[in-house]
């Protein structure tokens, strides 16, 4: 006859406990055979079931026998055995005549924890120490898997829905795992860490939020910034460009994102006030701390690169090709604005501070929006009038510096007309304006407004 076999489904395993006869019934029935025996008939009942991954040791335990249904409804004599492998999970064997069906340990293990959740009887575990060793049976896979990770605890959670076992482990000192694999596969389906498991909202429990943050301070270390951290979080990663996120809070001071390749390379560091665009931003920090601490640190900058400024808003622009950030702030003791480009490390040109009209005068990207557009017409309309050149400001357009380094602007006037006129540098006074005619016949700067 042709041996049938199988390694026990998912969905079988309650059959396998149903029809099962509880061992201390099943030895009643017949006397233990010599150890010797019992190794000799579980190597044979595991040669039925094709377990290709189990090389057995010398340690075996006959489970009992009986007779049970078999799948096909047919009454047959059944022995048990339960078997140690050398790597790997054990398992329990149960042969029926030709037949033989074997269940790892860990799913035993499991079936019987939710059957006891459950308030029901639990079915037949696996009794010998090693097989009752969860990190024993996992390891294998976890040295593919995670072999950065020393586990110290693990068990089977669960089958995803496309078949696959799900086991949690824990690493001493380290985020710890769920790895994902088909039964007796020597390489995972997917691994996810637990920081990754829980931002999904799944649980890892073995794993302990110190656990996570001693991880992360290894991460923290090369970013080069200080922080006592006291929380990790995974923020997310994107498969495209090989990028993901983490958060850290860093206690009463300011947190930040690191980036880092999906096998969690550092990168680069992103600080929670640049974060608003990444996957909604920091939210282990209190955004009132950031604000403050950019506040302090963007005003110590402006005055290092040669600013003042009662402080009040401030908006990064971008950076220049001398290795410069460049920023508008918004200063309440300033009415025309504040453009700084703001030496970073590396920088090939000192810090630089201009107002908006200057700065609009360099690019038009450069145009402030901080600082309201109405509010550079109506002091430049004040200096006009000043200089006796009534004018109701209504645009503006800055040509470039002066001699005597002001700035030379077109101003367009609300009763019709303009002027071609030049800002002295301390923006108090208007140095020479002449109307566009004028400016025209001598030569001078046409005016376009």
């Amino acid at each position: 006859m042709k041996t049938k076999s199988k390694v026990t489904t998912w969905a079988a395993i309650a059959a396998l406990i149903v029809l099962a006869p509880l061992p201390a019934a099943a030895q009643r029935r017949a006397q233990a055979p010599e150890p010797e025996e019992i190794r000799t008939r579980a190597e044979v009942a595991l040669g039925k079931a094709q377990i290709a991954t189990c090389t057995p040791t010398l340690t075996s335990r006959w489970g009992g026998q009986g007779s049970a249904l078999d799948a096909e409804g047919v009454r047959r004599a059944t022995t048990f055995y339960e078997m140690v492998c050398e790597a790997g999970p054990g398992y329990i064997i149960v042969e029926q005549g030709e037949n033989a069906t074997a269940t790892p340990c860990p799913v035993l293990s499991l079936a019987a924890r939710q059957a006891e959740a459950a308030g029901q009887q639990a079915g037949p575990t696996c009794q010998l120490p090693q097989n009752q060793d969860m990190v024993r049976a996992i390891q294998p896979l976890a040295r593919v898997a995670a072999p950065d990770c020393t586990v110290d605890e693990a068990q089977l959670v669960g089958r995803t829905t496309d078949g696959q076992d799900r086991w949690e482990i824990s690493c001493a000192g380290s985020d710890g795992y769920w790895i994902e694999a088909q039964a007796g596969a020597a390489q995972p389906g997917r691994v996810l860490t637990c920081l990754q498991v829980q931002s999904a909202g799944g649980p890892c429990p073995m794993t302990t939020q110190a656990d996570q943050v001693a991880w992360a301070r290894n991460l923290v270390a090369q970013t080069g910034r200080t922080c006592e951290i006291d929380e990790v979080r995974h923020v997310g990663f994107s498969d495209s460009d090989d990028r993901r996120y983490y958060e850290v809070g860093c206690g009463a001071a300011p947190g930040f994102m690191i980036r880092t390749n999906l096998q969690n390379a550092y990168q680069a560091v992103i600080d929670c006030s640049a974060a608003g665009g990444i996957m909604g931003g920091c939210t282990l920090t209190d955004m009132a701390v950031v604000e403050a601490a950019v506040t302090n640190e963007m005003s110590q900058r402006l005055s290092q690169a040669g600013g003042t400024c009662a402080y009040q808003d401030h908006r990064v622009i971008g950076r220049d090709s001398n290795q410069r950030t460049v920023v508008e702030f918004k200063c309440s003791d300033r009415e025309l604005g504040v453009i700084a480009f703001l030496p970073e490390a590396g920088a090939t040109r000192p810090g630089e501070v201009m107002d908006c009209i200057r700065g609009e005068g360099r690019s038009a990207t450069l145009a402030c929006t901080l600082t309201p557009r109405a509010a550079l017409l109506a002091r430049l309309t004040q200096l006009m009038t000043a200089d006796n050149k009534p004018c109701d400001v209504r645009e503006f357009r800055a040509l470039g510096l002066s001699a005597d380094d002001g700035d030379v602007v077109e101003v367009k006037c609300g009763a019709g007309g303009g002027f071609i006129a030049e800002l002295s540098q301390d923006r108090r006074s208007i140095g020479r304006a002449l109307t566009c005619e004028v400016s025209a016949q001598r030569g001078g700067d046409a005016c376009e407004l």
